[in-house]
């Protein structure tokens, strides 16, 4: 299966701490802009081409796109429409400054599948829910390609264990999205908002985690929660799913071995976003590959987040959030 880390690629992780994804150079300290852009080697910039028809009878033709192309590698990373204004790798060092102006530091940055999404996670605050150490980010994501506007979105990662919870993400005030052809002034001033409604997004988070952690569920319906939220049938006899539900069933019993409420909704959440961070039952999982698509659909925005995110709402509808 296809690498989405490529040669043309990179990932810098600062403080020290081997990510769980295990990709990228790890460097001793939080980093500032600049390190970002240096380590993870994003200081490259893209350009805008004009497009053809190939076929000699129709060169002349007009066609309303261009290639969006990367000045080092002369790769083509996508075609987009006449309005689009490409957001260069530099130009993001702005709206990281505005983060760090705002009390974050850079933790982790890098690109994917050549460069056509970059992203940047900056370190906002530790804080504790349902009794257990939780670090808050802010992750910023883009795509050369087309595919994406600049996303800026919180999201929440449980320290003992890694799991990214993307509960954040539908609540008002968590995230936004700035189109390619608005101003970096305007992106610098929505981080400011949402680095200002971070307190009342964590009390959020708080009292659903708490509450999620009181109420009870026996060890079959939090099994039952799980593999409703990952979209797993038991009753299938196919030995691709098997292993994935042997693997849901270790990633919840690792779980209840972890909290002070191993009888309870939290507990069953936690099943969930263990098994979406860690799982390797799926084939190709335990590669380099493998972590990659999972570092990209948790961190960046992709399907496992959505599931992580619909689980929470679930849980918390199950606890009388």
């Amino acid at each position: 299966m296809a690498h989405c880390i490529s040669a043309s690629d990179g990932v810098a992780t600062g403080r020290g701490i081997r990510p769980w994804h295990g990709l990228g150079v790890t460097l001793p300290d939080l980093l500032t802009p600049a390190q970002a852009i240096e380590h993870a080697h994003l200081g490259w910039s893209v350009s805008l081409h004009p497009l053809c028809v190939a076929h000699p009878d129709f060169a002349a033709l007009p066609v309303p796109a261009r290639a969006v192309v990367r000045m080092d590698t002369q790769d083509v990373l996508g075609v987009v429409g006449e309005r689009y204004v490409p957001v260069q790798n530099t130009d993001l060092v702005a709206v990281l400054d505005a983060i760090v102006e705002n009390g974050a530091k850079i933790d982790t940055a890098g690109s994917l599948l050549g460069g056509r999404i970059v992203w940047f996670a900056a370190l906002l605050t530790e804080f504790e829910a349902a009794g257990e150490r939780h670090q808050d980010y802010l992750v910023i994501s883009h795509g050369h390609d087309g595919s994406r506007a600049v996303t800026v979105r919180r999201t929440t990662v449980r320290v003992v264990c890694w799991n990214t919870l993307q509960a954040h993400d539908r609540q008002a005030g968590a995230s936004f999205a700035v189109r390619h052809t608005e101003s970096a002034q305007e992106r610098i001033g929505a981080i400011g908002q949402l680095v200002a409604a971070g307190a009342q997004t964590r009390a959020r988070f708080q009292a659903a985690a708490s509450r999620m952690a009181r109420a009870r569920l026996s060890e079959r319906e939090q099994l039952e929660f799980v593999l409703n939220s990952l979209g797993l049938d038991p009753h299938l006899e196919v030995k691709s799913i098997k292993r994935k539900i042997e693997a849901a069933r270790a990633a919840l019993a690792w779980e209840r071995s972890q909290t002070g409420a191993p009888e309870s909704v939290w507990a069953a959440f936690q099943g969930v976003t263990h098994y979406l961070a860690h799982e390797t039952a799926s084939k190709g999982s335990s590669s380099q590959g493998g972590r990659e698509r999972r570092l990209v659909s948790t961190m960046v925005g992709g399907e496992r987040s959505k599931i992580a995110s619909r689980s929470f709402t679930v849980a918390a509808q199950l606890a009388g959030v």
